[in-house]
């Protein structure tokens, strides 16, 4: 059985971002592979700067420098914080900013 994914309002306005790279089919093919694989492809986070992210998972796209971060809420759904470039690690800041203090999201 597959993973279901969950893709949160805020995380729209990055797949924009991303379509306008003319780079949308790579991560939506890294997508599927989340639903079809699950946590496995990921690299676990943890500080990243000002941010704690211990319990996100990385899962690099294309050319190194673009990240999708999930995390499993449980053994079948993920949840996908963020999609972007992570140049100076501003999509890990921005990640720290959506989910707070609490540092989980969903």
């Amino acid at each position: 059985m597959g993973i279901r994914v969950e893709i949160r309002e805020a995380v729209f306005a990055d797949l924009e971002a991303v379509r306008k790279t003319g780079r949308l089919k790579d991560f939506l093919a890294k997508l599927v592979r989340l639903e079809d694989e699950g946590q496995v492809i990921g690299f676990p986070l943890g500080h990243h700067g000002e941010s704690q992210l211990t319990g996100w998972d990385k899962i690099v796209v294309g050319d190194r420098n673009w990240r999708i971060v999930f995390r499993m809420r449980d053994e079948t759904t993920a949840i996908v914080g963020i999609i972007g470039d992570r140049d100076d690690d501003e999509c890990y800041r921005e990640l720290g900013r959506r989910v707070g203090p609490a540092r989980r999201l969903g």
